[in-house]
């Protein structure tokens, strides 16, 4: 067996987040992996703007458009 050459950093914040939000019935967006599919018209919506090159992190002073 090999030997993990990874720290033990014993129980992290997801693993106690993800047991309350399964505990409460809650949506557990913390590690970005929902149990659930999204809705085809998002799905369609996030390919038209990943197409149209808005793939970047929004600008530091934000859009102009939505300010």
């Amino acid at each position: 067996m090999l030997a993990s050459k990874l720290p033990d950093v014993g129980t992290t914040i997801f693993t106690v987040m993800s047991e309350l939000a399964r505990a409460k019935g809650a949506i557990n967006l913390s590690q970005g992996f929902p149990d659930f599919d999204a809705p085809p018209e998002l799905l369609d919506r996030v390919q038209h703007y990943l197409r149209t090159g808005h793939n970047q992190y929004a600008p530091m002073m934000g859009t102009p458009t939505l300010r």
